[in-house]
């Protein structure tokens, strides 16, 4: 049986307890928390939905109450479909609007696919992974390592030259934590507010204050720079727009609203990391850099059509390469067709059309991606009705049901597990 082949059998592998795992309203209500939404503003959405949809009663209520919160965190109510519309709607107005009006930035544009990405994979990742009988802090790390982040980096990847200088380079994107020259940590908001500040034509925090004549503002900024002290949103969106006609040299203020929403947003989400990982290792959210330096030293393939690169299936390609090259058989079953090609040889008065078309295919032939993807529809021709992406998420699931038991955080100790033996 070929390596690809025994990893296409993960449908038979005994299948997870769901119920063990946190819940999708669990999972999106963490991550309102990290975009500052409370109940407030679930109330307010539910509102503006009530206030602008007919016939909604008896599917909406008509008032927003914790308890609803709280029986659906439990599973027990009919309301988890209405409580994720309204944090769905939540997220994407704190997104994609500033005081009630579009947001018309490309930086918003990539938050709302980061986000909407990664919460709809963890709804479709829940029926395929078990924590346990409890939440393991193990078994989520590994879902943070070798899915998620991996999944944000393909994700800025494919979005970097939109960027602002760095804003979205790999292990340099300004909304990774990260650690400055004199080993102090530098946080999301940190970075953003000084790429603002140079932005903005101010060297330092001592500026501000001294064109507003304010030097308790020169002292708050200070203190935000140095990462004393969080600023909250607001104050961030403010000091924006009090500067707005400083930064349209080179952008629309719209843009750093929208990058001081997804900092917070990521400083948020890089301290509670830093909270529920701790116990694993110093300082966790480091680790999101690092991650994204090992991917790019890797060297993911990826095929002509882009789709080893997608959204829902990166993180697969990654594992399948990563675990073909670590067993030896990425030479054999893949590097060596490349091997056995040989340019097409042209007649003597060929055509530019017919050496350009000759080019083409030679690099298609030797381009790795391409020749993965063949032998990926090659296998799951056994599946037809299923897509070829659905085809290859499930090949990721089955890597990370396999390092789930390797590292122990399956709620089960065993030893390691072969993935010829699945």
């Amino acid at each position: 049986m070929s390596h690809v082949a025994a990893v296409s059998n993960c449908r038979n592998i005994r299948p997870f307890d769901a119920t063990a795992s946190p819940s999708d309203v669990k999972a999106l209500q963490f991550t309102c928390r990290c975009f500052g939404i409370g109940e407030n503003q679930f109330a307010y959405t539910l509102e503006r939905i009530r206030k602008h949809s007919k016939d909604v009663d008896g599917v909406l209520p008509k008032k927003f109450s914790r308890m609803m919160l709280q029986r659906a965190k439990k599973g027990a109510s009919k309301l988890n479909e209405m409580l994720i519309t309204l944090g769905r709607e939540s997220l994407y107005d704190s997104i994609r609007r500033h005081d009630g009006k579009p947001l018309f930035s490309f930086t918003s544009a990539v938050s709302e696919r980061l986000v909407f990405t990664l919460l709809d994979f963890y709804r479709k990742l829940s029926p395929h992974t078990r924590f346990g009988q409890t939440l393991d802090r193990e078994a989520l790390w590994v879902l943070v390592e070798y899915m998620f982040a991996p999944t944000a980096f393909c994700i800025l990847a494919r979005n970097w030259q939109r960027g602002l200088g760095t804003e979205f380079q790999g292990d340099l994107c300004w909304y990774l934590p990260t650690t400055a020259a004199d080993g102090e940590k530098l946080n999301p908001v940190q970075r953003v507010l000084d790429s603002w500040l140079r932005v903005a034509g101010f060297r330092t925090a001592y500026g501000i204050g001294k064109e507003m004549d304010d030097s308790d503002l020169r002292g708050e900024v200070d203190r935000w720079l140095r990462g004393e002290v969080v600023p909250s949103l607001l104050r961030l969106h403010h000091l924006v727009k009090r500067f707005a006609t400083r930064v349209r040299w080179l952008d629309d203020p719209d843009n750093w609203y929208a990058r001081f929403t997804l900092a917070c947003a990521m400083q948020g989400l890089s301290n509670a990391m830093d909270d529920y990982f701790g116990p694993l290792a110093p300082n966790p959210s480091l680790a999101l850099a690092d991650t994204f330096r090992r991917i790019e030293k890797e060297r993911i393939v990826r095929d002509h059509d882009k789709v080893l690169w997608g959204d829902q299936t990166f993180f697969a390609t990654r594992l399948l390469q990563l675990k073909l090259q670590e067993d030896g058989k990425w030479d054999s079953q893949v590097l060596r067709h490349i091997q056995k090609q040989k340019p097409r040889k042209l007649r003597l008065r060929a055509s530019a059309e017919e050496d350009e078309k000759a080019r083409r295919e030679f690099e298609w032939k030797t381009n790795p991606g391409n020749l993965l993807i063949e032998l990926l529809k090659k296998q799951s021709a056994s599946r037809p009705r299923i897509s070829l992406e659905e085809y290859i998420f499930e090949l990721g699931v089955a890597e990370l049901h396999r390092l789930l038991v390797a590292k122990g955080a399956d709620g089960q100790r065993r030893p390691p597990a072969s993935l010829d033996g699945v």
